[in-house]
């Protein structure tokens, strides 16, 4: 996958992790194959940070926008090493998001929600409902009958 990122070459996105399987010194990092998440070196990967409030929620408000299907994982880094999320396979960085978007999964779970930026409604916005055309002004041919 490239490691481009997403859309047109620019912003960021916020991402937000529950992980409460950290100890004292050991903090939620993202890593992936692209240069933007360290080349799968959980040394290199971007830090997730918390407080004593808004613990076991880890987040990063300026986690760079990837390509979607980027593959990426979860890792606690701390003293002792790195612990990879324990799941066989890799996540991939989701579909519709967008500059501003709220990314949010939990350590160990594959699944992600994403969220559309605030003030800019839902991210993907369905279409418009299709128009019923009125036929009472239409001819019987425009309105298929036989002729």
């Amino acid at each position: 996958m490239a490691a481009s990122i997403g859309g047109n070459g620019a912003g960021r996105c916020h991402v937000e992790v529950s992980c409460n399987s950290t100890s004292m010194g050991e903090e939620v990092c993202c890593v992936g194959g692209c240069p933007l998440l360290g080349r799968w070196d959980p040394n290199a990967a971007v830090k997730l940070r918390t407080d004593a409030k808004l613990f076991p929620k880890w987040f990063n408000d300026d986690f760079p926008l990837l390509t979607a299907g980027e593959e990426f994982k979860f890792v606690i880094r701390g003293p002792r090493g790195a612990r990879w999320e324990p799941f066989v396979g890799n996540r991939s960085f989701p579909f519709g998001v967008t500059a501003g978007s709220l990314v949010r999964a939990s350590f160990g779970d594959l699944r992600v929600e994403v969220d559309a930026p605030q003030g800019a409604g839902a991210g993907l916005r369905a279409p418009p409902p299709l128009l019923k055309p009125s036929h009472e002004d239409e001819s019987p041919a425009a309105q298929g009958a036989p002729q």
